[in-house]
């Protein structure tokens, strides 16, 4: 009786139990099928927010690849076993750097060629005709004739030398004279649809000792203040180019690299160049202007102490002679081979350091002076100027050969073209320099 009794009450107990659970399903239907699961807590069942603007276009950068923040999903746990794995989505290739203005400019300059030892010819005394200070280095006056000639042979660009400080009177005033000619010239290359460059050549007063740092400024803010007032109009073509080899002159390290004091001077000089340019306004608030450094070395020693002021209009100027015993008039040999070590090395370098110093300083290079002399030596010269303008090219540099018109007094011939007869002397040469050699 006790024991029936018992299976009683376990089986009523049973039923009860039951029904509890069948209706505690009923109000959770979700939890039917895993009773022993927890609620949620109170931080999973709080609502979606939305991300603010600032987090959903913050990213993180890892290794150069912008990646966006992923946003977290719900997983969907009943189609787990259907759905195919999801791939990663294909990053877009990266594009290439995209030049900057200023290297653009620099690449349109391509081959040029100096007219040398006309406008910059000093120290011959005082002319009543402006135009016979052109003669007195025994140089043809400059005509219209002579750009259009250039710009026929292929050429892109030519550099004009200027000095000024003979034709600036007691009161710091340019001569009006010698200003019309100077832009009379520029005229004429503007005209023949070629990118021109002018600068301050030979002029003693930016020379970078420093105990003439005050003077030189105040030169500057003076002589290229009347310069630019005169061009501020002119097209962009119109390159400024501040200084010519500003170095020691008359030490014994005016040919070196330079020292300390000097490095600052030059800085000084170059950021007032620019400031004084700039605030002339027209054309020139964003005219592109040259800067160089210690006698327009690509030594990395002098480099490594320039200072480039911030402007995104401005392209670096220097020279390359090199190997200065090939190409200069008093060097030890005639001979150039480019498989020999010597011949090749000097301009190698040349090349890594104007690279570099380009590249860490973003500003583009042109070599606005560079040659050899004739010594009698015309296969060699023709070597070794394919070799070092196919150097150029390849890294991307413009070169402007200096021509002084000296075609036949050796050893100080530079010249190519004779001015005068508007004929070519060297025409290999040219061809080689104007990418026209079939190469």
């Amino acid at each position: 009786m006790i024991a029936k009794n018992k299976g009683l009450i376990a089986g009523i107990c049973l039923i009860v139990f039951m029904i509890a659970i069948t209706v505690a399903c009923v109000k959770n239907p979700q939890n039917s099928n895993n009773i022993t699961s927890s609620w949620p807590t109170e931080e999973t069942c709080l609502p979606y927010v939305p991300p603010t603007i600032e987090e959903a276009t913050s990213s993180i950068i890892q290794g150069g690849i912008t990646q966006a923040p992923t946003q977290a999903k719900t997983e969907d746990t009943t189609q787990a076993t259907t759905q195919p794995p999801t791939e990663a989505p294909t990053q877009p290739p990266t594009e290439a750097p995209t030049l900057s203005e200023a290297y653009l400019m620099a690449q349109k300059l391509n081959a040029g060629i100096n007219i040398g030892n006309a406008l910059d010819a000093y120290g011959s005394g005082t002319f009543d005709d402006m135009t016979d200070y052109e003669l007195s280095w025994h140089n043809p006056r400059i005509t219209p004739e002579l750009f259009v000639y250039i710009k026929e042979l292929g050429f892109d660009t030519v550099r004009i030398p200027v000095t000024w400080f003979e034709h600036i009177d007691a009161n710091g005033k340019i001569d009006s004279a010698w200003m019309k000619r100077v832009c009379e010239v520029v005229d004429f290359a503007l005209d023949a649809d070629l990118y021109v460059i002018i600068n301050a050549h030979h002029d003693k007063w930016y020379m970078p000792f420093s105990y003439n740092k005050e003077n030189s400024l105040a030169q500057i803010e003076n002589v290229w203040g009347q310069i630019a007032m005169a061009f501020r109009d002119y097209e962009k073509e119109l390159i400024f180019e501040g200084f010519n080899e500003p170095r020691l002159v008359g030490t014994s390290g005016e040919r070196g690299f330079g020292d300390a004091s000097s490095y600052e001077v030059i800085n000084a000089n170059n950021a007032k160049f620019v400031e004084v340019v700039r605030k002339t306004g027209g054309n020139n608030v964003d005219r592109y202007l040259m800067l160089t450094s210690y006698m327009a070395t690509n030594n990395k020693v002098a480099l490594n102490e320039m200072i480039i002021p911030e402007d995104d209009r401005l392209l670096w100027s220097c020279h390359a002679y090199t190997p200065i015993q090939f190409t200069h008039k008093d060097g030890n040999t005639n001979n150039w081979d480019e498989d020999d070590y010597d011949s090749v090395s000097g301009i190698n370098t040349a090349i890594r350091h104007m690279k570099a110093f380009s590249e860490a300083n973003n500003i583009p290079v042109v070599v606005t002076e560079f040659g050899a002399v004739y010594k009698g030596n015309e296969a060699d010269r023709e070597a070794w100027c394919r070799y070092i303008v196919d150097a150029f090219s390849d890294a991307s540099i413009p070169y402007i050969w200096w021509d002084n018109n000296y075609i036949e007094d050796y050893p100080n011939t530079y010249g190519l073209i004779d001015r005068e007869k508007l004929i070519s002397k060297y025409p290999n040469i040219i061809k080689i320099l104007t990418r026209q050699d079939n190469r």
